[in-house]
């Protein structure tokens, strides 16, 4: 497990701009839960 705080430098970009700006909305993502968390 891991935790970590980042503080922003500069304003935030535009909404749609950025490498994620097309996937984002699939994350976090759901384990069934037959998975084990290791």
């Amino acid at each position: 497990c891991s935790s970590v705080m980042w503080e922003c430098i500069k304003p935030a970009a535009e909404p749609g701009d950025g490498p994620w700006a097309g996937c984002i909305n699939r994350y976090p993502v759901q384990l069934p839960k037959i998975l084990k968390r290791t």
